[in-house]
This record gives C-alpha cells, sequence and structure tokens, in this order.
C-alpha cells in the first residue's frame, strides 16, 4: 500500500495486520472449541493435575453459590435503620411499624445522638411460624391406622430473632424488646450507654 509520495503507509497496515491476527485468533480458538467437543476432551481431563483443578473449580463454585444463598436469606430477614436519631428530638420509639414485613432481624447502624433509641416491648409481638413437623407423626396415603396429614400445623414463635448495633455514637439504647437468640452484637459503637429492660431476653452481649 502507498502513501504520501509513494510510501508505504505502515500505520495503516499495521491496524490491519492487529485486525487480521485478531480475527485468526478468534478463528483457532473455535475451531479449538469444536475439536475438543468433538474428541469429548472438554468433558474429561487429560491430566490428574487437570483433573484436580477441576475438582477445585466445581467446589468454589458451589461455594459460592451456598454464600449467594446464604446472602440470599439474610437480606431477606435484616432489617436495617440507619441515622435513626436524626431531627429527633429526645426518644425515638422503634415499633413493629418500623419493621418490614418478614423481616426478623434488627440491625441499628450509622446514628450519631445525642438521643436514645427504645426498642419497645412492642417489637416482641413479631411473629414468626414454624412447621411443627418434629411433632407429627410419620404416616402414609391410604392408611387407616396411620392417615396422612395434608399439611403440618405450624407454630408461632414471638419476638426478634437477633439485634445487631453497629456504629452508633452519643446515645442511649433501651432494650426491652424479646430476642429469641438472647443475643446482641455490638461492634463499632462509642460512648453508647446500653440498658437492658427486665421485659428482654438478651443474656448475651458480643462486643467488638
Amino acid at each position: 500500500m502507498s502513501g504520501i509520495a509513494g510510501r508505504t503507509n505502515y500505520s495503516d497496515w499495521g491496524k490491519k495486520t492487529k485486525a487480521l491476527l485478531a480475527e485468526t485468533d478468534e478463528t483457532d480458538a473455535q475451531e479449538q472449541l469444536e475439536a475438543k467437543e468433538a474428541l469429548g476432551t472438554d468433558k474429561y481431563a487429560r491430566s490428574d493435575a487437570e483433573a484436580s483443578e477441576r475438582v477445585k473449580a466445581i467446589e468454589v463454585k458451589e461455594q459460592k453459590k451456598k454464600l449467594d444463598g446464604y446472602k440470599d436469606r439474610e437480606i431477606a430477614v435484616v432489617q436495617s435503620l440507619s441515622n435513626v436519631l436524626e431531627g429527633a428530638d429526645g426518644t425515638v420509639n422503634i415499633t413493629r411499624e418500623s419493621m418490614e414485613d418478614g423481616k426478623r432481624v434488627l440491625t441499628l447502624s450509622d446514628t450519631t445522638g445525642p438521643g436514645t433509641i427504645h426498642l419497645t416491648p412492642d417489637l416482641s409481638q413479631i411473629t414468626t411460624l414454624l412447621p411443627n413437623s418434629t411433632l407429627i407423626p410419620k404416616s402414609y396415603p391410604d392408611d387407616v391406622q396411620n392417615p396422612a396429614i395434608p399439611d403440618p400445623k405450624l407454630t408461632p414463635i414471638y419476638g426478634l430473632i437477633k439485634l445487631n448495633l453497629t456504629q452508633l455514637q452519643d446515645c442511649t439504647v433501651v432494650v426491652a424488646c424479646k430476642v429469641l437468640t438472647g443475643t446482641l452484637d455490638l461492634s463499632y459503637c462509642r460512648n453508647v450507654v446500653l440498658r437492658l429492660e427486665r421485659t428482654t431476653s438478651i443474656s448475651t452481649i458480643q462486643a467488638d
């Protein structure tokens, strides 16, 4: 190819060469994939080392899937409330109305006082329905002595499942509600007064 005054335009040739190389690499990769599929080598390891790497990759994928599932379940039940005392004058009461449907774990975070956060006894009325399957005897269809039970009964349990306090500063937290696990997690808080009322079921505080 000629450029100005009959000179070769090396810049233009360079661009075309890169494009051709990219196209060639893509074609080679596709041909290799098709060859592996035809020979079945994409399904079977060619060495012990490759087999070990494939097992590790599968394990990592499964662990990631489990972790993602755990995170999804956690998001589904955790209610996060932040800046609770912003614009408040005195005490802020946390009740069932502060919780979205299905939320059973409460996290209070990123809040600076002064002020008081009151977790009211009303939170003890949050209801979770659990299947009472362990108390139902085994049964079989068309068995007169052990008739099948269509649906297991649900047992209601009341209260928050867990309570987390994180990144709180210069405030008072009054806990007057039932917490089923009996555990309160406290982390990265400064100058916080924690008061547990007789109506709460918290027996353990984990502080970080």
